[in-house]
């Protein structure tokens, strides 16, 4: 017998809700921007470290970038309430 073609499995929650799984998401899509993230701050971090005068600038610059990342996203989701 020929396999059936996969059909897409619903339950029903307890708030009578449906819930249909996920479609597949690489994990190098996932981790990319926490990764971008993170070598730009150990930049911002090394440029300060080592750097002065014009590094200061780069140093800052590189260490607010993910902090108003996250405060764009975190004012988009208090917005979204």
């Amino acid at each position: 017998m020929a396999d059936a073609a996969p059909s897409v499995v619903r339950r029903i929650v307890a708030d009578g809700g449906i819930v249909t799984p996920r479609r597949f998401i690489p994990l190098r899509r996932i981790f990319l921007v926490p990764a971008v993230l993170a070598v730009l701050s150990a930049a911002g971090l090394a440029s300060a470290l080592f750097g002065d005068g014009t590094w200061d600038v780069v140093s800052w610059l590189a260490l607010a970038t993910p902090i108003a990342i996250a405060a764009y996203f975190a004012g988009r989701a208090y917005a979204d309430r």
